[in-house]
């Protein structure tokens, strides 16, 4: 089976839910003479913490032209699986402390050359619907959608997992304390303020008490 995607760059995984996959696509795996056409992906997005799953269910699409798939000259890779990118996302971390839980993205790939009915359809799908999709073509799912796309060959590609343990309170404290000291300067008015509405937002009421003054002590000692 030929592989449709190059891994450009280390899966990353974190302590947490925070992990990232990047992918280039290669046209030429699709067609040999592949000229205009759309790559498109249906993700089955799955984040679990504690038994409580989380779904999002998306097309996304990329333009290849002259046998050349589009990637923005900012990007590391034309495709990104990610949850907390770059690796220091408050929300994701904050989610994660004191819980366990996964992530899996699960694709379909499909190639829809130019002059179906679906390729001028995949031209108008909006940029700014599916956040999850970061910029590109994409839609959510539907049954109606997918009975168009699924009309199209389908290529593999495996689906990618991340499982984590956010419990440790050694391991929360480095974790937290290396966000909070890449985020907020000490010497910055509006950073400690900032810190300590961080910190006390991550660790609210009861939650991890000595672990939250050990990354505060830490902290105001750097």
């Amino acid at each position: 089976m030929e592989k449709i995607i190059d891994c450009v760059k280390p899966d990353k995984h974190s302590a947490y839910m925070a992990c990232a996959q990047y992918g280039d696509w290669i046209p030429q795996a699709f067609s040999d003479h592949l000229d205009e056409a759309f790559i498109v992906q249906e993700i089955y997005l799955e984040i679990e913490i504690d038994g409580i799953s989380e779904i999002s269910h998306y097309y996304e699409a990329w333009n290849v032209k002259n046998g050349v798939c589009e990637k923005d000259s900012d990007q590391d890779s034309q495709d990104l699986f990610c949850i907390g990118h770059p690796m220091d996302d408050r929300d994701a971390l904050k989610k994660s402390i004191g819980h366990r839980g996964s992530v899996t993205f699960t694709p379909k790939v499909f190639l829809v050359k130019e002059g179906s009915s679906l390729y001028y359809e995949i031209q108008f799908w909006p940029t700014n619907i599916v956040r999850e999709a970061n910029g590109l073509r994409s839609c959510y799912y539907t049954d109606e959608l997918a009975k168009k796309v699924n009309g199209y060959q389908e290529f593999f590609r495996e689906p990618f997992k991340h499982k984590w343990e956010f419990k440790d309170p050694d391991i929360i404290y480095e974790v937290v304390l290396d966000y909070c000291r890449k985020m907020f300067h000490r010497d910055s008015d509006i950073d400690r303020i900032n810190f300590y509405m961080t910190i006390d937002d991550f660790f609210s009421k009861d939650v991890f008490p000595e672990i939250k003054q050990r990354v505060v002590d830490a902290w105001e000692s750097q």
